[in-house]
């Protein structure tokens, strides 16, 4: 069977095993903003990434950005972040919890996921 590989379903990612036997797998996370450029560069083994943004999949009306990550309170677009990467150990999980943090926003920062989850979040204003 196969050991290790590099799975990418949609811009989620797991990471089998070490690259080439030897070293971690390096995963780039795109600026929300300005998507030729990375903000962070994983490194990664035998976990998963997800990030949760507004910045894929969106259209602009009169100035305001309107896209696909529903906040369940308002019904509207969750408005709190530009995006939210999560590393976990599954798949799942990661996206997941992206997701909620995208949604909850910088009060969720502040206490984190679940102890031992890192991520990291960039808000409304550009801040990381």
């Amino acid at each position: 069977g196969v050991g290790t590989f590099l799975l990418n379903a949609g811009g989620d990612v797991y990471a089998s095993g070490l690259k080439n036997g030897t070293a971690k797998w390096r995963i780039g996370v795109k600026h929300p903003r300005r998507l030729q450029e990375l903000i962070a560069i994983l490194e990664l083994s035998d976990a998963a990434v997800a990030t949760s943004g507004d910045y894929e999949r969106y259209f602009e009306r009169e100035g305001k950005r309107y896209h696909h990550i529903l906040d369940p309170r308002s019904g509207y677009p969750a408005g709190n972040c530009r995006s939210v990467t999560v590393v976990a150990k599954t798949a799942e999980e990661a996206d997941a919890l992206a997701t909620c943090l995208f949604v909850a926003g910088y009060a969720a920062f502040r206490t984190g996921p679940r102890p031992g989850i890192p991520f990291f979040l960039v808000d409304a204003e550009g801040t990381v």
